[in-house]
């Protein structure tokens, strides 16, 4: 069973039979719109981190692909250590490019035409051109600083001669991409620029501004997947506080998309079989009968969780990969009780603080307060998954045996005997004592939390990565 999800790679000969997130209706009409729509354009799929902004777009991209359209994938943040984007940026297109240039003498002398007066920019002159240009918003390097000097310090006939050179240059440069994307609707490049939220936030509006000057040209589209707000909160901490990181990225982008949301327990069931934790259910319905509905139990916590608070992609991975570690450290046969043991894990995640120390009614009523509070936002209060887990917290261990805190079910019993309240108060406390005096008879297995609330409190001490 393995911990960690491996990175998603799409299977060209079978675009969508990866796509574990329903997106494919999605994708296909963002693809139809992005051809529809003549570059020169800058689209940007911008959402939070961890709600799978990655899988999108290599999808799109794949999908693009296989409609006979020149489509190029960059990954920012795998270049994030190269001094200039620029640079990177055009090994990964001369890479791509070579491919979809065979046969075409004169795109193929245009693309290296391109390529030696980009070097030539990245090298030489584009700093200092893009720095005048943008009034000084990129960051300023001995070099620029040496040729503002020249320029501010005397506006040599030499200095204005050079400058004026650079400039030529530059749309040189866009001249030969303008003569790489003529003619067919086909010719037309989509470049998908991915994880540009990750990179160190210089390179990222380096590469930003390079792309935006000097590939400004009709038949470009750039796709650019980004959380928006936070790579304008990184650009605000390189430039100050009072610097207007928003205003800035919308500088850039023609039109932005926010991915529409994705269930978690969708992606839960696909986490389950790609980390080997759907195995792990089944082979536990065959130890006992008792065992054979975690995995649906587990999924209806998902469920009140992600609707209260809307989990990430991300926060599911992390959430199944410490429910995986309980799995590990259990012995077979053993109850794992997934109501409760879910719900904690995602206190540990997201409100440690209701699992600090304190006295065994003082812990009930903490996850008692914090359930009725997740309960709410979902707007599921009564629901039979919340009084669920309000069993099981009823029926924490006091001491070493199990002990059902009478004065915390006292309000329960008093609504079932005397029936007060509203009917779905009713049902609500029914709910719960039902469950309780079901673990409480004789002929059933009983209920034991201590051993798993141990193994899950050991996961406290584990870090996991976020990559």
């Amino acid at each position: 069973m393995s911990i960690k999800l491996s990175e998603f790679q799409v299977n060209h000969d079978d675009i969508f039979a990866c796509d574990k997130l329903g997106r494919e209706a999605e994708v296909k009409n963002i693809a139809e719109l992005l051809v529809n729509i003549p570059g020169p354009l800058t689209f940007a799929i911008s959402s939070p981190w961890g709600t799978g902004k990655t899988s999108f777009s290599k999808l799109l991209h794949a999908h693009l692909l296989s409609q006979g359209h020149r489509a190029i994938y960059f990954n920012a943040w795998a270049t994030d250590f190269a001094d200039d984007p620029l640079t990177a940026f055009l090994g990964e297109m001369n890479e791509h490019l070579s491919s979809f240039l065979q046969g075409d003498q004169q795109k193929s002398e245009a693309w290296a035409k391109a390529k030696e007066t980009g070097a030539y920019l990245a090298r030489k002159v584009l700093p200092v051109a893009l720095n005048i240009a943008t009034a000084g918003i990129l960051n300023i390097d001995e070099r620029i600083e040496d040729k503002i000097s020249e320029l501010m310090g005397g506006v040599t006939e030499d200095a204005i001669s050079e400058y004026t050179k650079d400039k030529k240059q530059i749309q040189q440069f866009k001249e030969h991409i303008s003569e790489l994307v003529s003619g067919e609707a086909q010719n037309s490049i989509y470049i998908f620029i991915d994880e540009l939220d990750r990179c160190r936030p210089i390179y990222a509006v380096e590469l930003l501004e390079r792309i935006k000057h000097l590939f400004d040209v009709p038949g470009i589209t750039f796709v650019l997947s980004m959380d928006k707000g936070q790579l304008a909160h990184s650009i605000c901490g390189l430039y100050g506080n009072n610097f207007d990181g928003s205003g800035y990225l919308r500088r850039f982008i023609d039109v932005e998309y926010r991915l529409k949301p994705i269930k978690a327990a969708l992606y839960a069931e696909h986490v389950f079989d790609a980390t080997g934790l759907s195995a792990i259910f089944s082979k536990r319905q065959h130890q006992s009968n008792s065992f054979q509905y975690e995995k649906s139990e587990v999924l209806r916590v998902l469920e009140l969780l992600d609707k209260a608070h809307s989990l990430s992609l991300r926060d599911l991975e992390q959430y199944i990969a410490r429910l995986r570690l309980v799995y590990y450290a259990i012995q077979d046969g053993y109850h794992i009780y997934p109501y409760i043991t879910s719900y904690i894990i995602y206190l540990q995640m997201f409100k440690p603080e209701a699992l600090r120390d304190r006295t065994p009614n003082e812990y009930r009523k903490s996850l008692r307060r914090e359930l009725i509070s997740i309960a709410e936002q979902a707007g599921d209060r009564y629901g039979r998954t919340v009084a669920t887990i309000e069993a099981h917290i009823a029926m924490l261990l006091m001491d070493e045996e199990w002990e059902v805190d009478q004065s915390f079910i006292a309000n329960h019993r008093t609504i079932v005997a005397e029936q007060t309240g509203t009917p779905e108060e009713q049902e609500y406390s029914r709910n719960v004592m039902q469950y309780i005096e079901y673990v409480r008879d004789p002929r059933s297995r009983g209920i034991n939390l201590k051993y798993v609330l141990n193994k899950v409190a050991m996961i406290e001490q584990f870090s996991f990565s976020e990559d």
